[in-house]
């Protein structure tokens, strides 16, 4: 298990997409047009569940308008995954400001989050797409969501399938 974490954490970290950007793979020759039905594959998701159930909704969401649907695996013609971290950033020349004027001042912070969203054909380990983006999040929970459907609309824009 600690293996494919850090096979997962050295795949993230390779292709690691400049804030608001995508980096997005495609297998030459898969046919996305054959792709009808699709289930879920554990990835590496956030330890609070109620962004991952908000993760996992905006994906739904973004396949369905792709004309997929969600069934149970042996029947799935792809499985879907994603893994998502998150990290807190301080901006530093912010902060050196800030204390100029009120020594006690708090780090300004930002939540960043970083989510790849992977396909591959049911019972082939080999990859049909994979998108990853790296984004601020609202760390407020009400605008949390509208972050999280930014972010894998982000990713979404660059699967070979437009939405309907």
């Amino acid at each position: 298990m600690i293996g494919v974490l850090f096979g997962v954490l050295v795949l993230l970290v390779q292709a690691w997409p400049d804030q608001g950007k995508v980096v997005s793979t495609v297998e030459k020759g898969a046919d996305f047009d054959s792709v009808r039905t699709y289930a879920w594959e554990r990835g590496i998701e956030p330890s609070d569940k109620s962004v991952g159930k908000l993760i996992t909704a905006a994906i739904d969401a973004e396949l369905a308008a792709r004309g997929l649907k969600q069934v149970d695996q042996p029947s799935a013609d792809v499985i879907v995954r994603y893994d998502a971290v998150g990290n807190t950033y301080v901006d530093l020349d912010e902060l050196q400001r800030a204390t100029k004027k009120d020594p006690n001042a708090v780090a300004p912070t930002k939540a960043i989050g970083s989510l790849a969203i992977s396909m591959h054909r049911n019972k082939s380990p080999d990859r049909m797409w994979r998108g990853h983006a790296r984004d601020v999040i609202d760390a407020n929970p009400t605008g949390r969501e509208a972050s999280i459907r930014k972010i894998v609309a982000l990713v979404f824009s660059t699967y070979p399938k437009k939405a309907k």
